[in-house]
Order: structure tokens, then C-alpha cells, then sequence
């Protein structure tokens, strides 16, 4: 074997664990132009590519004045990969002509919605300021299909003015947005689009067409102005607190159950009625086991989402008092949701969770 070859294989080895995640060490040594590129397009449409150091420093990430977009993409994709941001979001002000503002933070494939965005998306415009969950899969913006919900009631109040952590975890079966260690919305791959939940509590939750298996970081800050605005604007998220790594094709989960569009768990909850849990994902999982307990006797519905857009029943189970049910649901679904109704009140709910894996 020549030398020469022996020395490529080397540094493409070193190149290879250079780019296999991103962590502040590594941002730090290599610098943020080894793990980041940047496409900026101007007010006059004219688009340039960058060093990402050029508007991304320890000071945070600023959107320049003339321009109308400002895009950070990791140089490399990663496979299914797990996003943590640990900073504090711009205070987004129409400074211009513009009649929006929108700062994104999560996954991409290319620019204008290629192959999936899978994003944090916090807007300003004409209905106000909104924070979403948002999933497309465009071409050039023409060809394609979007979906969003609205996560605003989870944004932390002082989110620009305090560190905050924002993750979001990219799998097989299901995507996890997570805003300081509680799930605030999730993302289902099963070939339809829509909304299920959206505003409410404890987490929102969507349908989407697909995820691609490799994707980009991505960070991007625009707006439609077409003219230079009065002043520069700051987000101040440091390239050291952006972390990314590659993580498993389907997550274990152990949710607690909730009443329906409420952040109150049922165990612990003092039941005078049935009781509607919110939905919760069982798609792609091997093992779906949910475990409940009452202080009461009851009926228990196991209930599963379909594509009509209805709930119907899958099981019925008699629940004995103060005696732990563990039963699992054997067959595929989207969504279940779990529905109680006891058979005397009031009654205590004990123990309501879900273990995936």
C-alpha cells in the first residue's frame, strides 16, 4: 500500500470523527466553520455563501440588516439524530419593510424545504407572535405538503431573555420536540398529513407524510423585506450550546398519562365521571404496554385512532380495585388514547402510564 494512500485513509478517518457529531469541544478546537456553512441572500434576492463564523460567534447569531435570509446548515447529515440548543431566542421586530419575521431552529435537508424541515419555528406577522412545531417537504416551495401546530402556551415568557433548552429528537416512528426536559409536541411518520392536537396541553401532536433517515442541522433567521432595514438584529445562542449526535432508530418512552388537552396527570387524579386520557403515540413500537390502577372498580377503554379521523374502541377491560393492569396493545395504530369510567364515585386514579420501546 503506498504512503500516500495510508495518509488519505488517516485523515478521512479523522475528517469522519470530526463530523460524527457536533459538541462544544470539538466547536471549540476545530472552529465553527468546520461543522457549519452559511447561505445568506440579500434584500436585492442575490444569494452568497459565507463563512458561518461571518454572523455566528460566542456573541450569538446576528441577522444583518440588508439582508433578507440568513441560513446555518451543518456540513454534515446525521442519522436520526438528537438536536439540543441551549440559549436564548431573538426578540423578532419588523426593523424594515418586512411584514414578517421567522427564526428556525432544528433539521433540514437544503434550503426551501427539500426532502423534510423538521423545525422549531417561532413567527412574527400579521396574526402576532406564535411559537410552532412545524414538518414540510417542499420542492423550491412549490411542490409539497406542510403541517404545523401551535406550541406557544409551552414558550418560556422570558425566552429571550433567559437560557432555555430546546431538543428535538428525530426517530423511525415518531418525532419529540422537548422544551426544558418536557415533550411539547410529537410528530408521527405514517403517510398522511395533518393536525390531531394543537395548543393544548401537555403536548401537541401531528401527522406527517415522512422523515428522511439522514438530515442537516439547521438555523435559519428571514423575513420578506425587500429593502434595507434600521439595525441589525441578535439571538443569543452560542455555537458551543448547539450539540448533535446520531441516536436510535425507535426510542423507549414512558409517558404518563394525562386528561385530554391538560397538563394534570391521572395518577393522582380524584375521578366523578370517565375519564379521557390525551392521546398518546403507539406507532412503530415493538412493545406497547400501559399500566393502570384504581382505587375503585371500573371499565377501562383501550381506544385507537383512525384514518376517518375517529376514536374507536379496541378493548374492554374490567378493572378490579387497587389492583396494578398491565396490558399490552398487540397490533398497529397511529394514536390511542385511553378512557375510564369507574363504577362508583368518586373514584382515585392510582397509577396511568405508558412504556414504549
Amino acid at each position: 500500500m503506498a504512503f500516500g494512500e495510508e495518509t488519505f485513509k488517516r485523515a478521512l478517518r479523522g475528517e469522519l470523527a470530526v463530523h460524527s457529531s457536533i459538541t462544544d469541544l470539538k466547536v471549540w478546537v476545530h472552529g465553527v466553520d468546520a461543522h457549519f456553512m452559511c447561505s445568506m441572500l440579500g434584500v436585492d434576492l442575490s444569494r452568497r455563501i459565507v463563512d458561518a463564523s461571518r454572523v455566528w460567534s460566542e456573541s450569538g447569531i446576528v441577522y444583518p440588516r440588508d439582508a433578507r435570509s440568513v441560513g446555518i446548515l451543518s456540513r454534515n447529515d446525521f442519522r436520526y439524530p438528537q438536536l439540543t440548543v441551549y440559549g436564548k431566542l431573538p426578540r423578532l421586530q419588523l426593523v424594515g419593510n418586512e411584514t414578517f419575521q421567522h427564526f428556525w431552529v432544528g433539521f433540514e435537508n437544503g434550503f426551501a424545504g427539500g426532502n423534510s424541515l423538521v423545525a422549531f419555528q417561532k413567527v412574527l406577522g400579521p396574526a402576532g407572535l406564535r411559537f410552532n412545531a412545524r414538518w414540510y417537504d417542499h420542492f423550491g416551495w412549490v411542490f409539497g405538503k406542510d403541517v404545523f401546530v401551535d406550541i406557544t402556551p409551552h414558550l418560556p415568557p422570558d425566552n429571550e431573555t433567559v437560557d432555555h433548552q430546546y431538543v428535538i429528537r428525530l426517530h423511525r416512528n415518531i418525532v419529540i420536540y422537548e422544551i426544558d426536559g418536557r415533550i411539547v409536541a410529537i410528530a408521527i411518520p405514517c403517510n398522511r398529513v395533518g393536525v390531531v392536537k394543537s395548543g393544548v396541553k401537555p403536548y401537541s401532536i401531528m401527522l406527517v407524510e415522512r422523515v428522511p433517515e439522514r438530515i442537516s442541522v439547521l438555523i435559519e433567521w428571514g423575513s420578506d423585506r425587500t429593502a434595507v432595514a434600521t439595525t441589525d438584529l441578535y439571538a443569543g445562542i452560542e455555537p458551543r450550546h448547539v450539540r448533535v449526535s446520531e441516536g436510535p432508530q425507535t426510542p423507549t418512552l414512558d409517558l404518563p398519562l394525562y386528561l385530554d388537552d391538560s397538563d394534570v396527570r391521572l395518577a393522582g387524579h380524584s375521578s366523578t365521571g370517565s375519564v379521557v386520557s390525551h392521546p398518546f403515540p403507539v406507532l412503530g413500537f415493538n412493545r406497547k404496554t400501559l399500566y393502570f390502577m384504581s382505587d375503585t372498580t371500573g371499565t377501562l377503554e383501550v381506544q385507537v385512532y383512525t384514518v376517518s379521523g375517529n376514536w374507536r374502541t379496541y378493548d374492554s377491560i374490567s378493572i378490579p380495585a387497587n389492583t396494578l393492569l398491565s396490558y399490552t396493545i398487540d397490533d398497529e395504530a397511529v394514536l390511542a388514547r385511553a378512557v375510564f369510567t369507574p363504577s362508583a364515585y368518586p373514584a382515585s386514579i392510582l397509577e396511568a402510564e405508558v412504556v414504549m420501546s
